[in-house]
């Protein structure tokens, strides 16, 4: 669900509002702020199951969302930091330091994709 123009079915306007200032806020107090609640509604709301779950969809959306954003610019950085590594003309100090960041990036993704292993064969279980 976009929750920038989509409700969620069975919340009320104000914990729509609620919700999505929780999505945009660092804080819950700066979530109360933005949509005009007390941060004990907001507290109250979050105890709620059926909020609760509705916020941690929402986020778990946001957070796939940001996850593909960044995905797609990953190849073109990854190609500028090889640039940078290639070039004689660079400072080793910063060829050293593009190749080190290729080399972590590999490794984070290879953690990634051990640790998605790991949960896929535990839900088989």
């Amino acid at each position: 669900m976009d929750m920038t123009t989509e409700q969620c079915e069975g919340l009320t306007e104000a914990q729509n509002k609620a919700l999505l200032a929780l999505l945009q806020a660092n804080s819950i107090t700066e979530a109360a702020k933005a949509c005009g609640l007390t941060r004990q509604t907001i507290s109250s709301y979050l105890a709620d199951d059926k909020f609760s779950k509705e916020y941690y969809l929402a986020r778990r959306e946001q957070l796939e969302r940001a996850t593909r954003a960044v995905e797609r610019y990953a190849l073109e950085a990854v190609e500028i930091l090889r640039e940078i590594m290639n070039d004689k003309e660079n400072s080793a100090a910063s060829r050293t330091a593009a190749a080190r960041a290729i080399s972590e990036r590999a490794k984070e993704r290879t953690e990634a994709d051990l640790l998605l292993r790991v949960e896929i064969l535990e839900r088989k279980k």
